[in-house]
Parts: C-alpha cells; sequence; structure tokens
C-alpha cells in the first residue's frame, strides 16, 4: 500500500481566488504514485487547481519529517491539554518566586502564559545576563522579566528557573 501525505495550508475563501499559481514544475503535478510507477508519462500529467499553488523550486524535504512529528505531538496533546499543562507551569512559577526579590507584575488571577516579574534590587538586564549564562532565556520589557513556559518545558526547567532567580 502506498502511503501518501498531506500538507495543508489555509487560506480564507474569499482569497483564494486572487492568488495566482505558481509555475508548472514536476512536484507540482506529480504525486507519489507516479513517481514510483516505473515508466513516467509526462504528457499525461495533468495537475489540478490545488497543485498550481505549490512555491516553485526544490523541495525542503529534510524539514518536513519533523514538521508533521511536530504537528503530530501538538495534535496529540490537544490545545486543552497544552493549556492545562502550560497553567500548571505558570502556577509553579507563581507558587516559587520570591515575592521579597520580585515584584509579581502579570496578574495572578487573570492569568495568561505569561508571567511577568520585576527585580526589586537588580536590574533586568543583570537577571536575564545571570540566567542566560545557565542556559535559562527570558525576555525582558522596560525594566521587567518576561517568562512564557510552554509545552516543550518541564517542571524541572520551571524549578531551575526558580533556583536560579
Amino acid at each position: 500500500m502506498a502511503r501518501t501525505e498531506q500538507v495543508f495550508c489555509y487560506l480564507h475563501s474569499g482569497l483564494r481566488e486572487h492568488v495566482n499559481p505558481r509555475k508548472l514544475y514536476w512536484l507540482t503535478a506529480l504525486g507519489v504514485e507516479e513517481l514510483a510507477a516505473p515508466v513516467l508519462d509526462l504528457a499525461a500529467v495533468r495537475p489540478d487547481r490545488t497543485h498550481g499553488f505549490d512555491v516553485f523550486g526544490t523541495a525542503n524535504f529534510f524539514n518536513f519529517v519533523p514538521l508533521a512529528a511536530g504537528i503530530e505531538l501538538l495534535t496529540g496533546f490537544g490545545i486543552e491539554g497544552i493549556g492545562r499543562y502550560v497553567d500548571q507551569l505558570v502556577e509553579q512559577i507563581l507558587d516559587g518566586l520570591d515575592r521579597e526579590r520580585y515584584r509579581l507584575v502579570s496578574s495572578a488571577e487573570a492569568r495568561s502564559s505569561l508571567v511577568v516579574f520585576q527585580p526589586f534590587s537588580e536590574s533586568s538586564d543583570a537577571v536575564a545576563r545571570r540566567l542566560a549564562a545557565r542556559d535559562i532565556y527570558v525576555a525582558q520589557r522596560r525594566g521587567r522579566i518576561c517568562v512564557s513556559p510552554h509545552l516543550y518545558n518541564s517542571s524541572a526547567d520551571i524549578e531551575r528557573l526558580l533556583e536560579q532567580l
């Protein structure tokens, strides 16, 4: 059984008719079955309209496998599952943040995946440099530190952040 791969792109329904199809070339017109056939009849190739939107140039097959794996991972967890996991990491930061050393700027009640705090006695630049020296990367905004945990972070990552703070 031949395995086919699917690639997707979302276009607003009103936009599709305004996008000009790209130049026809072998990759826009041939599927897995045609490419695997013992004889290739290029004269019989008739691409459908969707193939015409492919970008002309050499296909980037090296990045397709990791992209597909990433999408599979995210859909496996589901949006709600990812949200619950990130909420747990945010809760861990809020519970462990030393409030004598850092003022919480973001709301503890109206939560998002972003935790913002400001050091009382040192510059945010000094804190960010200290963290970066230990491979912990945060963003700085107007003298504040921004931490945004996500699915690729672990509870151990958050513990390490809190220890360094």
